[in-house]
């Protein structure tokens, strides 16, 4: 369950980056339409509500909403970590013309 919870946690925080132009630029190389964006914004809310929700039931209250605090802490995290990285892939090198 901790694992499922997991991959749902950053399967939301993955929809809310790709749901913000500059982050969806980087993440998948275009921006999304304004309905798309919409969409996955609603989309993300919905799976980190449910996690929240899945970690409360499966650990209790107040157990359940730390794992889904270190749910999300890790998997905004880890899309942090790939933007930054993707940036740095599609930068030239300092100092170097292309």
């Amino acid at each position: 369950m901790f694992w499922l919870g997991f991959a749902v946690t950053l399967a939301g925080a993955f929809c809310l980056a790709v749901s913000q132009p500059k982050q969806s630029q980087v993440i998948i190389k275009r921006t999304l339409g304004r309905p798309w964006q919409l969409a996955a914004r609603g989309v993300g809310s919905v799976l980190l509500a449910g996690a929240a929700t899945a970690g409360a039931q499966q650990y209790g209250l107040g157990i359940g909403l730390a794992t889904f605090l270190a749910w999300a802490f890790l998997g905004s995290w880890l899309i942090a970590l790939y933007t930054t990285w993707k940036r740095g892939v599609a930068a030239p090198a300092k100092g170097r013309r292309r």
